[in-house]
């Protein structure tokens, strides 16, 4: 396994926030009238959706009091903010640095909040570190589901056997798994070893220090990668059960990385949309299947248009800067392409709408 991008869980194994959530609970369910909750029991929910929560400590609970608890947890929960201040556990803040210096994207899938992420990251001191939030609030299906995984790698332009999810709960581990990730539980935080050996985890470490260990033991210490078979059909493979019918393969460490390399693995039925980059020339070339690429005016009128292949001699194409293009898959494709970092969304820089004949 070679990891380039690590997926921590927030509550429990960056965060030191038990305390908060718990108080914030138990004061949640005495304003409402609710009977009372033990410490653990209340614990033992943490890494849920906020209502999964209410639910689980109350399975007979209605919905209305669901939506109730889920408003009176967060308006309590910020007032309690100012009395008791979460931090990070140790260890955290320097190895997230460590990470990041060595070239590793690191992000966050949490059952908190967007807004709450990011917050209390700028509060802890590693919102720099961090490239890309996942709260509850930003999928429709939360922990153990796969969704909050499966969004940050397609945000984020990895693969699942190039990521490393992070969490101290068995939903962490159930996620991550459920992604096709390797999984790493953490024992200072609200789960058990016992409980993160059952759901699966590949590594447990008892101080976040291990976890330097663990990416540089696993990482492939090879002095080049080969672009083989066995490396294109397991994109390819990838590629076919992507809503998107495509799926890149990075070369590069960092997207902050100055020079981009990739395979991009193309299935029928897949365009990429038509868009330019206003400063980056790119190039693709052709290693297997048949791709049409074609360029376009500032009116979405074809200038030119290109289908490369190994059996048509035409092998690839390079596309100047603040060209507008696009790229129609015709059979089952694999690319390598190559532009000047840092990453950017196409629609940072531009989407064009093209006329159809």
């Amino acid at each position: 396994m070679t990891t380039k991008l690590i997926i921590f869980d927030f509550d429990g194994t960056l965060g030191d926030t038990r305390r908060n959530i718990v108080t914030t609970m138990q004061m949640t369910i005495k304003e409402l009238q609710l009977p009372s909750r033990t410490e653990a029991e209340c614990a033992s929910t943490i890494g849920l959706p906020l209502a999964g929560c209410f639910r689980a400590l109350f399975p007979d609970i209605q919905e209305g009091i669901v939506s109730r608890c889920a408003e009176t947890y967060r308006r309590i929960f910020n007032e309690n903010l100012q009395k008791i201040m979460p931090e990070a556990f140790p260890g955290v803040v320097k190895t997230l640095e460590a990470l990041k210096e060595q070239g590793f994207e690191l992000t966050i899938a949490s059952s908190r909040s967007h807004n709450s992420l990011t917050e209390l990251t700028h509060n802890m001191g590693i919102a720099d570190n961090i490239s890309y939030l996942i709260g509850a609030d930003d999928v429709k299906e939360a922990k153990p589901k796969p969704e909050p995984i499966l969004k940050t790698l397609a945000a984020m332009q990895f693969e699942a056997s190039e990521t490393l999810v992070v969490g101290d709960m068995a939903v962490d581990i159930l996620m991550g798994a459920s992604a096709g990730a390797k999984t790493c539980g953490v024992t200072w935080g609200n789960g058990t070893r016992e409980e993160l050996k059952e759901a699966g985890a590949d590594f447990i470490i008892d101080k976040m220090e291990g976890l330097l260990e663990i990416v540089d033991e696993s990482n492939d210490k090879r002095t080049m990668k080969i672009i083989d078979d066995n490396l294109i059909n397991g994109v390819v493979e990838q590629a076919k059960q992507s809503p998107r019918l495509r799926m890149n393969y990075n070369f590069h460490q960092s997207l902050n990385e100055k020079c981009h390399r990739f395979l991009n693995c193309l299935e029928p039925g897949t365009f990429i949309p038509v868009h330019h980059h206003p400063t980056k020339a790119e190039t693709f070339v052709i290693l297997k299947g048949k791709v049409r690429v074609s360029t376009y005016n500032d009116d979405g009128e074809v200038l030119e248009s290109c289908v490369i292949s190994q059996e048509s001699g035409a092998y690839g194409v390079d596309i100047p800067k603040n060209v507008w293009h696009g790229l129609e898959c015709l059979e089952p494709s694999v690319l390598l392409e190559c532009k000047e970092g840092p990453f950017v969304e196409h629609d940072v820089d531009g989407i064009l709408e093209v006329k159809k004949d």
